[in-house]
């Protein structure tokens, strides 16, 4: 989990707008940490991956749901992640 983790921050930090399909895939992880890292990184692919935050935050999954929630949040009052 830690590599998924690491990795989907590295996407974040390179802004890979090309990888916003898996991290929105990654937003279902088992594990907490690395759905934040995903969030986060969403967040910083610009329109298209808060565009898939946005649509998290409706999901079934009352998890993902509820970072993509957070990670909005944080991001509209312009504050950095303390997941990352």
């Amino acid at each position: 989990w830690e590599v998924r983790a690491e990795a989907a921050r590295a996407l974040g930090l390179l802004q890979a707008l090309d990888s916003i399909g898996a991290l929105g895939e990654t937003l279902g992880d088992s594990r907490i940490e690395v759905r934040y890292r995903a969030a986060w990184a969403l967040c910083q692919a610009g329109e298209k991956g808060m565009e898939l935050l946005q649509a998290a935050s409706r999901s079934d999954d009352s998890l993902a749901a509820g970072i993509a929630v957070q990670i909005l949040a944080e991001a509209a009052m312009g504050l950095e992640s303390v997941h990352v």
